[in-house]
């Protein structure tokens, strides 16, 4: 019985130091990604901002997403920022729709057809997200004044 346990401490304590491993590295990255894209070295940051795409969750993975997007699009490739633009569109529910229209970082891309498809999209998604949160707050209120 104390090998396993002895077991079980080291396969999650383990698995523990990986994870902050790898928030760690995804930080990093990040934060060099960031610093790169500020010094307006687009193809630099690229490399880490994929890099960190392979590293990241959910919820960090629209900013990188975003961030590897805006790259693209000063490197005037714009199938890779559409590319970029539409899983954040399409794929993870992106709501930021003012941040997207005045982002001088895409403004190359507002001529191309994709990109009402990708602002369409991204409106319909920030008007869903308001909704829901609005019916979540309407329903709580309610719920708590009926008793």
């Amino acid at each position: 019985m104390k090998k396993l346990i002895v077991l079980l401490c080291l396969v999650f304590g383990n698995n523990l130091c990986f994870s902050q491993t790898i928030y760690y590295n995804y930080n990093l990255n990040q934060k060099k990604g960031d610093s790169l894209f500020n010094s307006k070295i687009f193809s630099e940051a690229v490399k880490i901002y994929s890099k960190n795409i392979k590293l990241s969750d959910e919820n960090q993975f629209t900013y990188t997403r975003y961030k590897l997007a805006s790259c693209w699009a000063n490197l005037n490739e714009t199938d890779s920022a559409f590319l970029n633009l539409d899983k954040l569109a399409f794929s993870f529910n992106y709501k930021l729709y003012d941040q997207l229209l005045e982002d001088k970082n895409l403004s190359e891309l507002h001529s191309n057809s994709k990109w009402n498809s990708i602002l369409k999209k991204v409106k319909k998604n920030k008007v869903f997200a308001e909704t829901n949160s609005l019916n979540v707050h309407y329903t709580k209120f309610f719920s708590m004044t009926d008793d």
